[in-house]
Order: C-alpha cells, then structure tokens, then sequence
C-alpha cells in the first residue's frame, strides 16, 4: 500500500520527517513552508518538484494520506484539526500544543475524525531506551526506587534570538528538551505519572538580535549576532527546569522520577538517565542529540559495573543514517506507517501522550505543589 504524504515544515525537522517518511516508504507528494526562498532550497536539496506556502491549500491539492508537522509549536492546533478534519493522519513534532488546552483540542480531533496520531519526541524509541525497558521489565533491577533524568547541554555562547527563545511560539525547554525526556523516563519505566511538582527558570532574559533563524541547526553555527548589549531583545522561554513525578509502576511501589535539566549548564555527561533498584543500577549517557547511547549496569550482588551491548531493532536495522536524530525519526515513522497500513506496529508515542505532557509543562510553569496528573479523557 503506496501511502502519500505532504511535509509542512521547512527546517530540521521538516528535512527529517521528509527523510523518515521516505524510509519508510512513504511518497513526499510537497513540502510546505512560511518563506519561498528557505523552502526551494531543502525541497531542491530533498530533490523534490513540489512546495507550497499554502498548506490549507496543499491538503485540499494534494489530499494525502499522511500531514507530518514540522514547525514550531505555535501553528499546530490549526493545522492538526484541519488535517484530521480532512481525514489524514497525522504525525506532529513536539510540542504538541502552545499548551495543555490547545493539545487537548486536537486530541479531540484525532479521535472524532478515526484518524491515526502520532506525537514525535522519538529519543524514546532509540535502541538503548528500549533495552532498558526490557531489562527493567524482566527484574533486572529488581523493585525500582528512583529514576534520575538529567541533560545540561551548556549553551553558553550567544546565539541569536530565534522561536526558541519565545513561549508564545513554543519556545523553552520544557517545550523542546523535557518532552524528549519525560517520553524517555516513561517508556523505560512503562509508568503512569500521577502527581507533579516543579520549577522552570529562564536564565537568558536578553538575547542577541540577529537574522530570523529558519533552521535549527543554524543555531550551532558560526553566526554573525549582534554584540552591542544595547542592541539585545528580551526573551521569555524558560532555559532550566527542575521536576518531580510521582510515577505509578505497573508492578511495585509508586516511585519517584527526578527530571533536571537546561541550556545554559554544562555536565560532563551531556545527557543521562539513570534507575535505580534494590538489585542494581542502570546508567545510560549521551550527547547533545537528545538521547542515551551507551548503557552500563551495576550489579550490587557482585558489585562491579558492566558496560551492556544493546542490539538494535529491526527499526534500526542497515542502512542507517549517520544522524542519530534521523536514525530516531526513522524508527518512529516506520511504526506510524506500519499502523497506518494494518501490517501491525511496535509503540509509538501519540496525542495522548503529548497532551499529558503538555498538561504537566502547564503544572511546572505554574509551579504548582503536588498536583495531579489528569487522566485521558474518554477513556
């Protein structure tokens, strides 16, 4: 079954989910963007015919089976409601919403229409996340008694003013960083989080003005930004975030997950998550890329410390990119088609997914006590 899709996004991610989707053998009917020139030359680059400014337009053209969003969060709802309405499937970036009100608008979207939805903070789905999981679930660790997530990826630089640095376009952390790890602590754990509290921090008041940034990646590069303090424009987005979620477990005690995290710190070890159990130690660290890639075990009953060979899945099979994002989005879009196609699928984060986590960013923001997590509605 030859699935059609069009790509609505024009930077990183709109170049991955094109990459992805292609993967899985999906055909990329158009790419959609805000700005002709920045689109014309990642189509050109991707070797594609079509692109579009319009992408109310491009859905009713093209009528694909598949809308893969690929902005930043602030367009999402709109475009998520109008897909489903359309009835296409829909694959959209992280965050989900601007916030928990406007993801649970199109979760309810997705469920009138039957249509398939997929969320994308695909780190969850590397290789080592997974065989955690497994581990955890077959005992390895015994009675789990506490999870750590920690990613300090040391921004310290000046970086020109981009989205990432306003809320009102889905900017901050907690918006970018803490969706990847909060999916990651709960595939590993397979826990339901029930009760939060935390804090978000913005350490970077004034930015550099600069050129608009369409790309992320543009961000790690030699740029040339304004220097004259006098000249910086605020910003508004959270830089730091500190979180604790009471997690029920689906055997044992509930436990608690230590989630901390930021871009103006710097950790010897980019990124970690850790667990800990009455028999043992999982430890897996990471780069700047979002996610682990290398897991040690330590085994208190002979107490010593192992490095553990993780096997990838067949999601992960060769050829694969030399990108590990790519290698991610890849993995994620396969089982979204799969799905799609009844050929039978692995799990992928979804709507519901993203609006918990969306729900829990709004109870951090508001640094509200102890809340709780609220359940899915119609379920």
């Amino acid at each position: 079954m030859m699935l059609r899709a069009i790509v609505i996004g024009a930077g990183w991610a709109g170049e991955g989910h094109t990459l992805a989707l292609r993967a899985a053998g999906v055909e990329v009917v158009a790419l959609c963007g805000r700005s002709a020139a920045p689109t014309r030359s990642l189509a050109e680059r991707l070797e594609m015919q079509e692109t579009r400014l319009d992408w109310r337009s491009a859905i009713a053209e093209f009528k694909p089976d598949i809308v893969a969003i690929a902005t930043p969060a602030a367009p999402h709802k709109e475009m998520a409601i109008a897909a489903a309405e359309n009835g296409c499937h829909i694959l959209c970036d992280k965050p989900l919403g601007l916030d928990a009100t406007e993801a649970l608008a199109m979760l309810e979207a997705v469920r009138r229409a039957g249509v398939k939805h997929a969320y994308a903070p695909a780190s969850c789905l590397a290789p080592p996340i997974t065989h955690a999981r497994d581990l955890v679930a077959d005992g390895l660790l015994g009675v789990l008694t506490g999870v750590e997530s920690t990613q300090h990826l040391g921004w310290g630089r000046p970086m020109p003013r981009s989205w990432l640095d306003e809320l009102g376009l889905g900017g901050g952390v907690l918006n970018n960083l803490f969706t990847h790890k909060l999916a990651q602590v709960l595939r590993v754990t397979g826990g339901i989080p029930i009760h939060v509290a935390g804090e978000a921090r913005n350490f970077r008041p004034m930015v550099p003005s600069g050129d608009q940034i369409h790309d992320f990646r543009e961000l790690f590069q030699p740029l040339e930004v304004e220097t004259d303090t006098r000249r910086w424009q605020a910003a508004d987005a959270d830089t730091s975030y500190s979180v604790l979620i009471e997690l029920a477990l689906p055997s044992g005690p509930d436990v608690t997950a230590c989630l901390d995290g930021g871009v103006t710190s710097k950790s010897r070890a980019a990124t970690t998550l850790t667990l800990y159990g009455l028999k043992g130690t999982l430890v897996l660290t990471g780069g700047n890329d979002m996610s682990p890639r290398e897991l040690h075990h330590y085994d208190y009953q002979r107490d010593s410390w192992k490095e553990l060979v993780v096997t990838p899945s067949s999601d992960y099979r060769e050829p694969l990119p030399e990108d590990l994002v790519q290698q991610d989005w890849n993995s994620l879009f396969k089982r979204f088609a799969a799905d799609i196609r009844g050929e039978g699928h692995d799990f992928y984060p979804t709507f519901e997914d993203g609006w918990i986590a969306s729900a829990i960013i709004a109870m951090v923001r508001d640094r509200r006590e102890r809340s709780s997590v609220p359940t899915s509605p119609g379920r």
